[in-house]
C-alpha cells in the first residue's frame, strides 16, 4: 500500500499539532469498519479534516476542529503553491 506525500503530510500536521491521537479516536468512533489510512486517503482527496467525523460529536468540539481545519487549509496551500 502506497501512501501519498499529501497523506503523509496530513499525518505529520496532526502529530505536530498534538491532535493525532484525538483525530484517530474520533475517526475510529465514526468509522469503526475502516482502517485509519483509508480515512486519511478520503481526507486527502477532500482537503478537509472534517470529513473524517462530525466535529460537534467529538469531545474537543466543533470550534476546535474548525480552527484546526483552517490551519490545515493554510498549510496545504503553502505546499501546493
Amino acid at each position: 500500500m502506497e501512501i501519498s506525500l499529501r497523506t503523509r503530510y496530513l499525518y505529520k500536521f496532526l502529530k505536530k499539532n498534538n491532535c493525532l491521537r484525538e483525530f484517530v479516536i474520533n475517526v475510529k468512533k465514526a468509522h469503526p469498519e475502516r482502517k485509519y489510512w483509508d480515512v486519511l486517503r478520503i481526507l486527502e482527496r477532500s482537503g478537509c479534516i472534517g470529513i473524517g467525523f462530525l466535529w460537534s460529536e467529538s469531545e474537543e468540539g466543533h470550534e476546535y476542529w474548525e480552527e484546526l481545519n483552517k490551519k490545515w487549509g493554510r498549510e496545504i496551500k503553502k505546499i501546493e503553491d
